[in-house]
């Protein structure tokens, strides 16, 4: 599933007027998304109180930002994404839709997890 966002992602950037490096964009909106995840799931358990919070420090947090980006990138080399590409793009009108529709719901998800978490408060129940 991630392979197929990064398909749609590296494939946006192409057809838009970036420079000659889609591949590095694709990596860090993959990373930023992928990062923004472990971050709400995490939040949300420091909140239960299950794990402490990883991301306290803003330098380990950024730190940790870059190490992804670098795995993604190191992951998604040149032989990787031809086999990416050559494994999507075959897909038909429909499909395509369906995985615009899937792309951009897994953007809104993360952002509502992030702003789900800011406002969790345990033990809190509404209206009783």
């Amino acid at each position: 599933m991630i392979n197929y966002f990064y398909y749609k992602i590296y494939k946006s950037y192409t057809k838009k007027n970036v420079p000659n490096i889609p591949q590095l964009y694709t990596a860090a909106v993959l990373a930023v998304m992928l990062y923004l995840n472990i971050f709400s799931l995490n939040g949300f358990l420091a909140k239960l109180n299950f794990v402490p919070f990883l991301f306290s420090n803003k330098h380990y947090s950024f730190a940790f930002e870059l190490i992804f980006l670098a795995v993604l990138m190191l992951y998604y080399k040149k032989s990787k994404r031809d086999f990416i590409f050559h494994k999507y793009s075959n897909e038909n009108r429909k499909e395509c839709i369906r995985g615009s529709i899937a792309v951009n719901s897994y953007i809104c998800l993360t952002i509502l997890a992030l702003i789900a978490v800011a406002f969790f408060k345990p033990g809190y129940l509404p209206g009783i």
